[in-house]
C-alpha cells in the first residue's frame, strides 16, 4: 500500500524506499496490533554502511530521522481522513 508508487519508477531513490518502509512499519504498529511489529522510540537508525569504516556502527543523530516521521504522519493522516469521510457517508 506505502511502496505501490515505488514500483512504477524505474529505479526509485533508496531514500524514498526507506521512507515507504517506515511508513508501512509505523502503520502496522498502530493498526495491526497483534503483529508485533513496530518503531521504538530510538528507532529508525538509519545509516549507511561503508564496511570499511571505523565508524561504520557508531550512531549518529540524522535529519532523515525526522523526514521519515514527518513523511509518515503526513501519510497516515492522510489516510484516516480517508477513512473518516468513507465512514461518514456510511453511516
Amino acid at each position: 500500500m506505502f511502496c505501490k508508487k515505488l514500483f512504477g519508477q524505474q529505479q526509485p531513490e533508496i531514500k524514498e524506499v526507506v521512507k515507504a518502509a517506515y511508513t508501512a512499519i509505523v502503520y502496522m504498529e498502530r493498526f495491526c496490533l497483534g503483529m508485533g511489529v513496530g518503531i521504538s522510540e530510538d528507532i529508525p537508525r538509519i545509516k549507511y554502511l561503508y564496511y570499511n569504516q571505523d565508524d561504520d556502527y557508531e550512531e549518529k543523530p540524522s535529519p532523515f530521522i525526522q523526514e521519515c516521521m514527518n513523511h509518515t504522519n503526513e501519510e497516515l493522516r492522510k489516510m484516516t481522513e480517508a477513512f473518516e469521510t468513507l465512514s461518514s457517508r456510511i453511516q
